[in-house]
């Protein structure tokens, strides 16, 4: 018991160090060589991206058994975790244990994905297929802390009169016309566009590019 506790909080805090490919492969390493198993995987499905990971662990028997464990997140399955077994008395006595890192990984996974959409909502426009400020508040600050030479362009444009339209055509036909003007210089330019909405009335959007330095800004 004392043995399978250590392995979930030493699995746990792998999580919550590195949940990305890595951090799942080291992950699968330390829970296989920890249960002694020969083989164990990691089939995950967002959308119509699926990523797999497996993990064999040198030395042991082959494979003999296997059995699923779902991912689950608020009912709703988005992965699978894979156990490979060399006997039938393995097999029995690690269920409990694996059913343990599969609630785990549940649990860590779904928290990482909501914090991951909460962070990309908060750089997205709420209306716009652009970014907001926050992004390009963060974008600056990336360009700043590069090393290599570089020049920045900006070019800002600015929408005024939108309050008619959006109290005649509600807001939503105002918006269509920003989405219009931004689709218009995305198609002709290729530059990183931020939306920077002052007030009813007013919207600017942000067009920075960035060149080598010694090209023209």
């Amino acid at each position: 018991m004392r043995d399978s506790m250590d392995l979930m909080i030493q699995c746990l805090e792998i999580l919550k160090e590195d949940s990305t490919r890595r951090g799942l492969e080291r992950f699968l390493r330390t829970a296989a060589r920890g249960l002694k198993l020969p083989a164990l995987a990691i089939h995950l499905e967002q959308g119509e991206r699926r990523r797999q990971l497996s993990c064999r662990t040198a030395g042991l028997r082959a494979v003999r058994f296997v059995f699923r464990l779902p991912l689950e997140s608020r009912g709703v399955t988005f992965g699978t975790l894979v156990v490979g077994c060399n006997s039938l008395f393995q097999n029995l006595r690690v269920r409990k244990s694996c059913r343990s890192l599969a609630l785990l990984l549940s649990t860590e996974l779904d928290y990482r994905k909501r914090e991951e959409n909460l962070r990309r909502a908060a750089h997205a426009d709420a209306f716009l297929k652009v970014k907001n400020r926050n992004a390009m508040e963060a974008h600056r600050r990336a360009l700043m802390k590069r090393n290599a030479p570089r020049s920045v362009g900006v070019v800002y444009l600015d929408w005024n009169g939108l309050k008619q339209t959006n109290d005649r055509y509600v807001h939503k036909a105002g918006d269509r016309l920003l989405q219009r003007a931004v689709d218009f210089v995305a198609a002709y330019f290729r530059v990183n566009i931020f939306s920077d909405r002052a007030s009813q009335d007013n919207c600017g959007h942000r067009y920075l590019e960035e060149k080598q330095a010694g090209q023209a800004a």
